[in-house]
């Protein structure tokens, strides 16, 4: 699990793995998880943040877990939440309303 304690370098570790399943450097599945990960253990320190990014991303990579043979339309669903979350002001009232939607 990742070891990253602070908010601030969580953001650097999504923002990093986001790029690299971007660029095709990373699986999305396998940046997805890390991205989770991420989340998941930051979630408590900014529930109006990493908290929706952590299930956001548990519902993705589930999706590849539970349905399989969706694997495609899955990843594709990850590409296309990673693209929206860079086209966010970097800001928490931002990404917390792109949540809602």
């Amino acid at each position: 699990m990742s070891d990253v304690d602070d908010v601030a370098d969580g953001r650097r570790v999504v923002d990093e793995t986001l790029h690299s399943m971007l660029a095709g450097t990373i699986p999305p599945y396998e940046g997805g998880w890390k991205v989770w990960e991420t989340a998941f253990r930051l979630a408590p320190r900014s529930p109006d943040v990493m908290g929706p990014l952590w299930l956001l991303w548990g519902a993705l990579t589930d999706w590849v877990e539970v349905k399989p043979d969706e694997r495609a339309q899955a990843e594709a669903a990850m590409l296309r939440a990673a693209r929206e979350w860079f086209e966010l002001e970097p800001d928490d009232s931002v990404q917390r309303a792109w949540f809602e939607q």
